[in-house]
């Protein structure tokens, strides 16, 4: 029988053909291996929590996704250049909010580099790695929660990806999603080996509260190191709904 027939096969249920040469090389890269769930998972819309500057969003259209995006980002000036860049794409909608375990406002420190801004404070040891993590200034933002909105963003046939990289904020993130859980097939998030920030939980906590909502990990990238000792200070997580 021709592969041909037995992707056709593999299609009708779900599922996608990879040759096991192709799943080693596929693994030992990030980006192939978030291509690779978004195409298996059959994901139409990605929620982008924590955009920043829409980074992410940008990586999402080289590796050759083109379906939905949302993204949400509380600091005006990233906010600001989030307009711009979603302009010229159709399929990517931003909001000026964060996402936390309940509706509220909350101060968040906004630091020199943009992408460190936290709800949470910086510890001695991120004030002596980074400098450009101090805060310049703090802003009053609207947090909500996720499911509180989900019905007003997606449509319900639609497959969402759920991406969480908020500095220290992740679990509060999918603790807001817990009424929209099930609709959600896959996410990734950045887990903490090394803290930076007080408060901050590590990757052995985030890992089993996520287990514990029915996800299973297909990938754990260290994407941070601390250079003299090698300690991880971050890996990017990746998972899926079993």
């Amino acid at each position: 029988m021709s592969i041909k027939i037995h992707q056709t096969i593999a299609d009708r249920f779900g599922y996608r053909l990879v040759r096991k040469e192709k799943m080693v090389e596929v693994s030992q890269q990030p980006k192939e291996h978030l291509k690779l769930l978004l195409e298996n998972l059959h994901i139409n819309h990605v929620l982008d929590i924590g955009a920043n500057t829409g980074q992410y969003a940008g990586m999402l259209r080289e590796i050759g996704y083109e379906g939905k995006i949302s993204s949400f980002e509380p600091v005006q000036s990233c906010f600001d250049e989030l307009v711009k860049k979603s302009q010229e794409d159709s399929k990517w909608n931003v909001y000026h909010y964060a996402l936390g375990k309940e509706d509220s406002r909350a101060n968040i420190n906004v630091s020199i580099a943009t992408a460190f801004s936290s709800f949470l404070t910086p510890n001695d040891y991120a004030n002596n790695r980074y400098k450009r993590i101090q805060a310049s200034h703090t802003e009053h933002v609207e947090v909500k929660r996720l499911d509180s909105v989900f019905d007003n963003i997606t449509t319900p046939r639609e497959k969402v990806y759920l991406k969480l990289d908020t500095q220290g904020f992740d679990l509060q993130a999918f603790a807001g999603a817990k009424g929209c859980m099930e609709r959600i097939l896959g996410m990734q998030s950045e887990v903490s080996a090394t803290a930076i920030y007080e408060g901050m939980p590590d990757y052995l906590n985030s890992l089993q509260v996520y287990q514990n909502s029915g996800f299973r990990l297909t990938g754990l990238y260290p994407i941070a190191w601390d250079e003299p000792s090698m300690r991880v200070i971050e890996f990017d997580c990746y998972m899926r709904r079993m």
